[in-house]
């Protein structure tokens, strides 16, 4: 069954939600390039992995272990009322540590299994964190497989956070006015040209074109149908709140468009 919305669901941009829908997205949009790709091409599903410390906010607090504060006459504790250290005798800390491991999709043909064709990339809010070490991951891939002969579509469905993708977001709010959320197509052929899909949560989520070789047709990709695949499967209708708002909160307008929507579906109750 699919969600409430008609296209993308903003309540799923909830970072406890999204990592979930995030692999699973991976996973049926690969699946699904696998049934429909020309004979001797293939999607394979990659991670791309790095450690993220302290400046992740979504990270637990550091930790202070071992050492209990030494009583010292004439040195306090800053924030503790006569506490007071020994500055000749070292506290640890330890800033604890993640490993991230971000999928993401690659195609491939079995005449050259070492040769990329295309990269299919969906951001993550790790990748839209301004100045931190998955943005700072992101970009570095991006600008790899920008100067190669590589393919790269990259998928943003999230509102918030640092814009990230390829194109300069001034040039595309220049020529196209503001977006919810976008995809974008870099074919390697020619660098100076995107192609984009630009769409808001009112619309549905686009039919887009997977590019392969000179040469070869584009394979179409229906956005839509494996976010709807994603949705009923791991059952977010039974898990998502729809009685209360969103964790990123909408514009006005849109928000009020989308409490109508959820009473009509029942989703919601009405406050009237």
């Amino acid at each position: 069954m699919p969600g409430p919305f008609p296209g993308m669901d903003p309540y799923l941009e909830d970072p406890t939600l999204w990592p979930g829908l995030h692999d699973g997205l991976i996973y049926t949009l690969s699946t699904e390039l696998n049934a429909s790709l020309p004979d001797g091409y293939y999607s394979r599903r990659q991670a791309r992995l790095y450690v993220v410390q302290e400046d992740r906010e979504i990270l637990p607090d550091m930790i202070v272990f071992r050492e209990d504060p030494v009583r010292s006459a004439g040195t306090t504790g800053r924030g503790s009322a006569g506490l007071t250290l020994d500055r000749a005798t070292p506290v640890h800390l330890r800033a604890d540590q993640e490993t991230i491991s971000e999928a993401y999709i690659e195609i491939r043909h079995k005449t050259a299994p070492d040769r990329v064709i295309t990269v299919i990339e969906i951001l993550s809010h790790t990748n839209k964190a301004a100045g931190s070490v998955g943005q700072r991951e992101y970009r570095r891939k991006q600008r790899e497989v920008l100067g190669s002969d590589i393919n790269l579509v990259e998928i943003d469905l999230l509102r918030t956070g640092a814009h990230t993708i390829a194109p300069m977001q001034d040039s595309i709010v220049r020529h196209f006015g503001s977006w919810q959320y976008l995809v974008s197509l870099s074919r390697h052929r020619d660098r100076s040209e995107f192609e984009l899909w630009l769409l808001t949560i009112r619309q549905r989520l686009p039919e887009i074109a997977i590019p392969l070789v000179e040469g070869v047709a584009d394979v179409a990709l229906d956005l839509q149908t494996a976010f709807d695949r994603c949705y009923d499967e791991d059952q977010y209708a039974r898990s998502v709140r729809y009685d209360s708002d969103p964790y990123f909160p909408l514009p006005t307008e849109d928000a009020i468009w989308a409490e109508r929507l959820l009473i009509e579906r029942g989703l919601r109750q009405s406050k009237i």
